[in-house]
């Protein structure tokens, strides 16, 4: 949909496989190959609430959603010393993986074989706490739960 990072959709959404087309309303424009009697009014695109923390986009399909502040928690004050809004790219490395995309995922989500395989990694977060932060105090460390 997007080549860009950023930038505008030139008024309107189109699905780069099957090549509906939707206005930014979200109401159906065109929809190639459908059958006769097909009504586009009853394929809008769904409303998306959204909402933003730290840097980061947060979407939720509930038709009324609670507020993510409450849905975070104290995660806000966690990792407020991260400031994640501010991060930036360091750079960015594209290649391809012989292996099933969910096997790949699995192995992003869970870190047990971090402190074999990534030891830098393993030295400035508790593998086994989901989000346990290290901080080094001169040469002592100290975990913050």
């Amino acid at each position: 949909m997007c080549a860009l990072a950023e930038g505008h959709f030139p008024g309107r959404i189109q699905c780069g496989y099957l090549g509906w087309t939707y206005g930014l309303d979200g109401s159906l424009i065109g929809a190639p190959h459908t059958h006769d009697g097909f009504r586009r009014e009853d394929y809008p695109l769904n409303l998306v609430h959204a909402d933003v923390w730290d840097g980061h986009i947060f979407i939720n399909l509930s038709s009324e959603p609670d507020p993510l502040a409450s849905q975070l928690e104290d995660l806000t004050q966690k990792f407020l010393h991260w400031e994640m809004a501010g991060l930036r790219p360091y750079r960015r490395i594209d290649y391809e993986v012989k292996a099933n995309w969910k096997l790949i995922m699995l192995n992003y989500n869970e870190c047990l074989h971090c402190p074999i395989l990534h030891p830098a990694l393993s030295a400035i977060t508790d593998y086994l706490s989901h989000g346990g932060i290290r901080e080094t105090v001169g040469r002592n460390q100290c975990t913050r739960r």
